[in-house]
């Protein structure tokens, strides 16, 4: 046996009762205390167990407050014994099986966690967590030593490690009383084991201890482990507790946090971006306020029976204007708030647009409501979940007043303050939702108390409708007031004081007059008396005085006067300093800025114009807003001076009319816009990030010239004016700057059924009274032919891109006009950037004196684009038609040859138009049975279609074929072109019943079938011109443009006709689609062989043998990221060169609750050509993916949803929104396994600039073609846009307007990028590109349509068109 530690114990050590009183004693320690004294330990077994004598010694060592090696913390110690135990398993090694240390690792980890939580939980000393490690290492060599036992004692320790297993899960717990009984617990039962199986185990010689032995050692054990099992009952129940009321904790934490977060949301709801404290305006009002004034209403019985009454009341104080009536609400309420009461104010005021918005007004009361609810009401909750969907903050009186009401359903007693109820510029609505509030049922004790003037009438109407209690002071009061007022302000109150009892004077007449005494700079009594002997009676006298003081200054110090309040009367909105001096610069006639008809000093407006002036300071602000002191000086200055006694004709120029105001500031508006300065290229962006002084203006001149031009009756010279504005360069600078702040001018406004309006910029359709906005004074466009051009290609202008003026103004350089007019405004950009151009086709006539254009072809020919166009004149003979060849980009003369076609074969239901390089004919489809006839001179014989394609219709009752496109794809091995027709099965219920001819164009045409065209020049010439400019790219696509559903619910059926170059038709088999999903089709024939390939599922291709006849189905393995179920999904086809791979492009798009998901996916798979078609086989490459996300949802879309152009290297891809901002992706080929050289790290590029599209992009015939130039030449992207005729307007109800309305519709036009290969290209970033600009855009549609400077709380004006009809005009007014 090694030996054991000997020490002595004192008999007096165990029973010290000092020691165990000790303030440094921890819990285990009194718990061996414990253990010791509750054992009847006899000396002889002190001095036998070795356990108890390594109590004692340690004991010893803590009484005298000392430490030893032994006294170890839990991880020393756990290695100590880990030591030790290695040691038994070395002398243990020549016995097999014994792996004592693997056998009691669970024990140790288990004792390890519980001295572990004994550590920090309880701070236990190193004497009680070292014992319980020295007890273990104790017993085991006791045991190792009584060899019959060792197995006995290390099974023991497995069992006590297996109970001592549940601290762990106290280990995450922080400590409490429960959590330190089970710890001291379980610590005293293993210090009890330690004792008695040490006590055991020690009994006499060890030698010659026999099998009696065993049963008390088991008797300990079984002791021991029973008592731990039941801590471990205990703990398992204590973590259970813990973790419940932690769960419950963090509900409750969570639902505070959550709650908190649902106020704050609500807060910001309501609030909008405004600032709604109404405490501010309280502290103003009682520091105008003069001890011992105001005072008297409080002792008014009236004011008492109302502030005591027990039931809901309502109080009403009016008195006429400048009677101090802000000043006596704010006493009010401070004498409220003193008596603990709970309150929610505002005050009304004409001088701020903030405050004088009568939403506003319930925006703030309800959020001081909000406030001061512990609970919220579930209606209310539930009302701010519906609303916040549909608005972005509360901006309806409706659901305010609501909200109200539901906040004051549960509440005790709340005072409601408003002051200046006349103020409110919304004062009908105001007054309607206060009649419905306080005649509302609420268990609240509500007290309202309302200030105003007596006016207008309704007022007064409403007040006795609502039961209120009415206060009007008596003259005596106020004059009372106001004297204690005076007395503290003037040097001479009594002077006043006599002026006053002979005058009519109120506090605003009286601040005047103490303003007026200040500024003259009187301090004498005699002085004083003098001066006020010369003052008028009452306030308009004094605004007659003010104003002939003016008068006496010098013509220009007048005229300076007039102008500024021409501004301030006529102004959309209240106007800074700033603003203010910049305007006044303006000279009429003026070409350009001449800062020598500057003010030189800001502050000579105010020393000018005296206290009639009021100069709005905001502490984040330098430049304060100037407003008329108090509404009465705009109501004076408003008025007829005829209607004035003495009014003298000095002063007469001054009173201004609300037109002659908007005539004249328009008229300025205009003139500042067309500056010089402003016909050049600026940077808009940089200009308004920090407006200088000189560009002051600027803004306001951008969103209001229009809206002050509009009211008034246009003289020649005006018309004349804004013509020459809308023509000059400055005109584009304006627009740029109208795009970033006040968008709303070119928003889209859908009627809605409850006769309103939604604001809007997107939407491909047009009905009833959709509306689309245009800031053009609705009488321009009847003054002239010219004004009716110009105000027509703005229209068209904005019509095209108005989704970028409105969300991505910095866009707006890259749009131009896309329609010729002979007379036109100033849409083409400033800068001389040269990253977009844009071109019409020459020869082409003018699109009123054609009936009928056709986009056939286009293709690249070196950095040319290659155009070729079928038309019609209008009086041309029947089937005689116009094919146009010419290049563009840059243009060179056209060729033009006429096209002979039978009189009968115009476009018609059942009639396509089919060309190749030479040929252009018709082909009759016979919609029922599908047959196929030429159309020509002479009657053809019809080719019959086989009976496989009627397979699938004719158990479906009545229907038709219905033609979506027509398409021509060259075959190079056969020399020829092949021309295909997508043809659609409907049933009877689901065919259009009428359509409009452009309806009846399109379906014949390939609108809705787009095929991309390849290069045929090589790279050392950008120039070469191919000896066939017709040569395209052997792919092409169709589809199926309609979301809604007008497929059956089976499904649709499909066939695709074949013209083959012998002449014969030759019919795929049918397929169909699954209901309600859009699919587009694409074909790719082989350049090697005169096979073509299309596929209309994921699964299997469809390969057609134009020798043979035949077609032959292959399959394809399922597609990495394949998705079976998505609306709308686009499938394109193209050959590698070498014809050895095929390419499959999969664009799939996943509606989604909040915009869509639409999934790339380029297969490649290697074709074996060798043998027989049938003997074909395909494999896939690795794919190429990518995942876009876009905020619209698919159905509200134009059908067409990508573009793209193959070539031998690359797919370039347009994705949605292709009216936009598309996003345009350029993928690299693969050649087998291998990528492109240079692009294997970067198989997916995407543009570093963003392009633009116009919005008609889907709805004509668009084409996308990609020029990749050599290295370190610039790539060039081209859109090419065939002829786009809208539904023509119904006939004007204008009588008197003569003038001839010009056609909306719009020849072919073609667009061209430039992007340069060292900047313009990056690799596609997940984490950037995934998701397009209007998903991340977080900013309401509302509010980006208001923009960033028409005040916030205002209305805005919007000028209208009809969507259907441009010349029909009218005007809204938004929130």
């Amino acid at each position: 046996m090694a030996p054991l530690i000997e020490t002595s114990w004192s008999s007096s050590t165990v029973a010290d009762e000092s020691f165990k009183s000790s303030s440094r004693i921890g819990l285990f320690e009194r718990a061996v205390l414990d253990v010791i004294e509750n054992s009847k330990w006899s000396s002889k077994d002190k001095e036998k167990n070795p356990f108890l004598a390594e109590l004692i010694k340690a004991g010893d060592r803590y009484q005298a407050a000392k430490t030893d090696d032994d006294d170890l913390g839990s991880d020393t110690s756990l290695e100590k014994l880990r030591e030790f135990i290695q040691q038994l398993e070395t002398q243990k090694k020549a016995s097999r099986g014994y792996r004592i240390l693997h056998r009691l690792s669970p024990f140790l980890e288990s004792l390890h966690n519980l001295m572990k939580i004994c550590e920090s939980a309880t701070q236990e000393a190193p004497f009680g967590v070292g014992i319980a490690f020295s007890g273990a290492r104790i017993v085991l060599q006791l045991a190792f030593d009584v060899h019959s036992q060792f197995e006995t004692v290390l099974e023991a320790l497995e069992r006590i490690g297996a109970n001592l297993e549940c601290y762990r899960l106290l280990a995450q717990y922080n400590t409490s009383p429960e959590l330190e009984r089970v710890l001291v617990s379980s610590y005293k039962n293993i210090i009890q084991f330690w004792l008695k199986a040490s006590q055991t185990l020690s009994q006499g010689p060890l030698k010659q201890l026999t099998r009696a032995l065993t049963t008390p050692l088991h008797a300990v054990i079984k002791q021991a482990c029973d008592a731990l099992s039941e801590d471990s009952r205990a703990v398992h129940h204590l973590a259970q507790a813990i973790e419940n009321v932690q769960s419950q904790n963090d509900r409750d934490q969570r639902s505070t946090e959550s709650e908190k977060k649902r106020r704050d949301d609500i807060a910001t709801w309501i609030r909008g971006q405004e600032n709604l404290d109404a405490n501010p305006d309280l502290e103003d009002q009682l520091q105008r306020r003069q001890d011992g004034t105001c005072s008297w209403i409080l002792e008014d019985q009236r004011f008492k029976d109302w502030r005591d009454a027990n039931t809901s009341a309502t109080m009403w104080y009016n008195a006429p204007p400048g009677s101090g009536k802000s000043v006596l609400a704010s006493s009010v309420i401070q004498h409220l708030k003193d008596r603990r009461a709970n309150i929610a104010m505002y005050f009304f005021s004409f001088n701020s647009l903030t405050r004088r918005c009568g939403i506003n007004g319930l925006r703030s009361l309800a959020l001081q409501l909000l406030a001061m609810t512990e609970l919220l009401p579930d209606r209310f909750t539930e009302t701010y979940e519906q609303r916040k969907l549909f608005s972005p903050t509360l901006d309806s009186y409706d659901v305010a007043r609501n909200l109200i009401h539901q906040l004051l359903t549960p509440m005790d007693e709340v005072y409601l303050v408003i002051d200046g109820l006349d103020e409110s510029a919304d004062e009908a609505l105001l007054l309607a939702v206060l009649r419905s509030l306080v005649q509302a049922k609420v268990y609240a004790t509500v007290k309202w108390f309302i200030t105003s003037r007596d006016h207008p009438p309704s007022i007064r109407k409403t007040m006795e409708n609502m039961g209120a209690i009415e206060i009007r002071p008596g003259s005596d009061v106020i004059s009372s007031d106001i004297q204690k007022y005076v007395a503290a302000t003037m040097t001479c109150p009594g002077c006043f004081a006599d002026w006053a009892d002979e005058n009519e004077v109120n506090f605003l007449y009286a601040r005047f007059v103490c303003e007026t005494l200040r500024y003259e700079g009187l301090t004498r009594v005699a002085d004083i008396e003098r001066v006020l002997s010369t003052f008028p009676k009452d306030l308009d006298s004094y605004y007659v005085r003010s104003l002939e003081k003016i008068a006496e200054y010098t013509e220009v110090e007048q005229e300076l006067v007039r102008r500024v309040f021409v501004i301030l009367i006529g102004a959309a909105q209240s106007v800074s300093l700033r603003e203010l001096v910049d305007a006044l610069s303006i000279e009429p006639g003026a070409r350009d800025y001449d800062k020598n008809n500057r003010v030189l000093d800001d502050e000579l407006i105010g020393r000018l114009c005296g206290p009639i002036l009021a100069f709005e300071r905001k502490s984040s602000s330098l430049d304060p807003k100037v407003k008329f002191y108090h509404k009465t000086v705009k109501d004076f200055l408003l008025q007829n001076p005829d209607t004035i006694k003495n009014i003298g004709e000095p002063i007469r120029k001054y009173f201004i009319t609300t037109r002659d105001a908007d005539r004249e500031l328009g008229l300025q508006c205009v003139t500042y816009l067309k500056y010089d300065r402003y016909t050049e290229y600026i940077d808009i962006p940089l200009l308004l990030a920090d407006t200088p002084k000189e560009h002051a203006f600027l803004r306001y001149a951008a969103a209001f010239w229009w809206k002050h031009l509009e009211e008034v009756v246009p003289t020649p010279d005006m018309i004349a004016q804004v013509a020459e504005f809308l023509k000059s360069r400055a005109f584009w600078n304006c627009l740029c700057v109208q795009s970033r702040i006040a968008p709303y001018l070119f928003g889209r406004y859908t009627h809605t059924k409850t006769n309103k309006f939604v604001m809007g910029f997107r939407g491909a359709q047009w009905n009833g009274e959709d509306s689309f906005g245009i800031p053009l004074p609705t009488w321009f466009s009847g003054q002239s032919s010219e004004c009716m051009m110009l105000d027509q290609t703005l229209c068209h202008f904005a019509e095209e891109w108005r989704e970028v003026i409105i969300t991505c103004p910095d866009g707006v350089d890259l749009c131009t006009a896309l329609r010729p007019s002979t007379h036109s405004c100033q849409l083409k950009p400033l800068s001389k950037s040269k990253a977009m151009r844009a071109e019409h086709l020459k020869g082409l006539p003018d699109m009123d004196d054609l009936s009928h254009v056709r986009l056939l072809s286009t293709a690249l020919v070196g950095k040319r684009l290659s155009v070729d166009v079928l038309y019609g004149k209008r009086n041309s003979k029947p089937g005689e038609m116009q094919r146009l060849r010419a290049m563009v980009l840059p243009s060179k003369t056209p060729s033009v040859s006429l096209v002979h076609l039978p009189s009968n074969s115009q476009p018609s239901e059942g009639c396509v138009l089919t060309w190749d390089q030479d040929v252009v004919e018709t082909w009759n489809v016979d919609q029922h049975t599908l047959d196929m006839s030429r159309k020509s001179a002479e009657p053809s014989k019809p080719f019959k279609a086989p009976p496989y394609v009627h397979e699938h219709t004719k158990e479906k009752g009545e229907g038709r074929w219905w033609i979506w496109g027509a398409d021509t794809t060259p075959i190079s091995v056969i020399g020829t072109s092949v021309r295909i027709i997508h043809a659609s099965w409907r049933e009877k219920a689901v065919i259009p019943s009428a359509c409009s001819e452009q309806e009846k164009d399109d379906a014949d045409s390939d609108n809705d079938s787009e095929w991309s065209e390849s290069e045929s020049e090589s790279e050392s010439s950008d120039d070469h011109e191919s000896t066939d400019s017709d040569e395209e790219d052997e792919s092409a696509t169709t589809s199926v443009t309609d979301f809604e559903s007008k497929n059956s619910e089976n499904g649709s059926h499909h066939c695709l006709i074949f013209l083959r170059p012998d002449g014969q038709p030759f019919w795929s088999r049918p397929w169909t689609n699954p209901h309600g999903r859009v699919e587009k089709i694409g074909w790719a024939a082989h350049p090697k062989r005169p096979l073509l390939a299309f596929t209309n599922t994921a699964l299997q291709l469809e390969l057609i043998d134009l020798e043979k006849g035949t077609q032959s189905t292959k399959h394809l393995p399922e597609p990495v990221g394949f998705h079976a179920e998505p609306l709308a999904i686009t499938r394109e086809l193209h050959f590698s060169a070498c014809g050895n791979y095929l390419y499959g492009l999969s664009v799939s798009f996943i509606n989604k609750p909040v915009g869509t998901d639409c999934y790339v996916i380029l297969s490649t798979y290697n074709i074996n050509y060798e043998g027989d078609s049938d003997e074909t086989f395909l494999r896939e490459r690795q794919p190429i993916q990518c995942t876009y996300k876009f905020a619209d949802r698919l159905i509200d879309l134009a059908p067409k949803l990508t573009l793209t152009h193959w070539d031998d290297d690359c797919l370039l891809i347009a994705l949605p929104p292709l009216t936009c901002d598309p996003k345009i992706l350029a993928i690299n080929l693969p050649k087998g396994a291998e990528t492109p050289s240079g692009a294997d790290s970067t198989p997916i590029r995407t543009l570093e600039k963003q392009i633009y599209f116009p919005a008609s992009t889907p709805r004509r015939d668009a084409r996308l073609l990609f020029k990749q130039s050599s290295e370190g030449k610039d790539d060039y992207i081209y859109l090419a846009l065939g002829a786009f005729s809208p539904p023509s307007p119904p006939p004007t109800d204008n009588k008197t307007n003569t003038l001839a309305t010009p056609s909306q519709a719009s020849p072919p036009v073609f667009l061209q990028w430039r992007v340069s290969q060292a900047d313009g290209w990056r690799a596609w970033d997940p984490e950037v590109d995934e998701e397009s600009a209007d998903w991340k855009r977080k900013t309401p549609i509302s509010m980006t349509l208001r923009g960033n400077f028409v005040d916030s709380e205002k209305s805005v004006s919007v000028p209208i068109r009809s969507g259907l009809n441009w010349t029909r005009k009218g005007h809204l007014s938004c929130w």
